[in-house]
């Protein structure tokens, strides 16, 4: 029996090949030999990183993992510093709001309930502001103000709403200023400038970051041509896997904006839903930091493509849903498993109703996962 996985990294400036897919090798056969297995490892990156894992359970019985590693670092050229400035223009506002949305439970200790609507996200709902001698918040999520009212796990929220706040004013100015300095041309000896040529050279430093890391977003994101030539080295991957008579399951792990890309090489009209509909096979998504509530909602205001392409839902030759299957059946078609750090600013909390609904999944199809991680932001 041997199990299939498709790794995608995430954005990176330089991301080397096989670095993302050596990681979660060592991950998984650590984790089974700690648990009284034992691992062969075998591992290669030539073309394209692939791995193999031998498992030999405590019962004796054998088991084999074949990995590859979907690598699209080089799959597109980077956009220019002010190309992705601009657009961040367009994004703030709603990236600040997606960001406060992942502190709403920095404490930890709230239950949560997948299957509950949640109602769309104020600010205001970063303070945790209920009624006198209330000892949980309402059932429906919504705070309750009146002119008593108490501060409930840590009034540093407070600070984050001001600073929050503060910052969506004040990122307007200081992008078109970015915009501004990134062109000018430093002058042969920064001292003829004195402090603002200083100021100019610290500006330009950022370039490589804009073009290079949040560029890879955006031109994912905005370009259609481009993004196809990502989404096509993960579909072929996929195909590649179904196709194989030896494989029985595939897992697809993904990282980052990797997790967006997944889903997109997942969605509605896929060949992946093709070569699934002549060889039908379980298939789990496991996304870890995910990037994709934010990458949809990047999609909002970016090119029509991208409001286009990020509202597509899931192939349902994949999930299963045009079969009409019982709960089981779809769980045993399609799982998707949503790992996430409380503080992540990526993710910002879990994976939201709305994308699950969009995907055309059923609630028992997806379950997040909440870690802690440090608390590292």
């Amino acid at each position: 029996m041997t199990h299939g996985v498709v790794a995608i990294h995430g954005i990176g400036d330089a991301q080397p090949k096989g670095a993302f897919l050596a990681e979660l090798v060592n991950a998984v056969a650590d984790f089974l030999e700690e648990a009284g297995g034992r691992v062969e490892r075998q591992f290669r990156v030539e073309s394209q990183a692939t791995a193999r894992l031998t498992v030999i359970d405590p019962d004796g019985a054998t088991h084999e993992f074949e990995f590859v590693e979907a690598y699209w670092a080089d799959a597109f050229p980077p956009p220019s510093a002010g190309a992705v400035l601009g657009w961040m223009w367009l994004q703030v506002q709603a990236q600040l709001v997606l960001l406060g949305r992942g502190l709403r439970d920095a404490a930890n200790d709230a239950t949560f309930d997948p299957t509950r609507p949640v109602a769309p996200f104020r600010l205001q709902r970063l303070l945790p502001l209920y009624r006198v001698g209330m000892k949980a918040p309402p059932q429906d999520d919504t705070p309750t103000f009146c002119w008593g009212i108490r501060l409930a796990h840590g009034a540093w929220l407070a600070t984050v709403c001001l600073l929050l706040l503060v910052a969506g004013l004040g990122l307007f100015p200081v992008l078109a200023l970015l915009h501004v300095l990134l062109w000018l041309p430093l002058p042969s000896a920064l001292g003829e400038w004195g402090l603002l040529g200083k100021v100019v050279q610290a500006i330009q430093v950022v370039e490589p970051f804009l073009s290079r890391v949040l560029g890879d977003t955006y031109r994912y994101v905005n370009d259609g041509a481009w993004s196809a030539n990502v989404r096509g080295i993960v579909e072929r991957c996929l195909v590649e896997m179904v196709r194989r008579e030896d494989i029985t399951d595939i897992t697809v792990v993904a990282h980052s904006q990797g997790c967006a890309i997944a889903y997109d090489a997942l969605a509605e009209g896929s060949p992946v839903g093709q070569a699934l509909q002549t060889r039908p096979k379980r298939l789990t998504l496991v996304t870890l930091g995910s990037g994709v509530n934010r990458i949809f909602s990047l999609a909002r205001n970016s090119s029509p493509y991208a409001r286009r392409r990020f509202r597509l839902p899931l192939d349902p030759r994949v999930t299963g849903a045009h079969q009409g299957l019982a709960l089981d059946a779809l769980r045993r078609r399609f799982f998707w498993l949503d790992i996430y750090a409380r503080l992540d600013p990526i993710p910002a909390g879990p994976l939201q109703n709305a994308v699950v609904q969009q995907a055309g999944l059923v609630p028992g199809q997806v379950k997040r996962r909440r870690v802690i991680n440090g608390d590292n932001p």
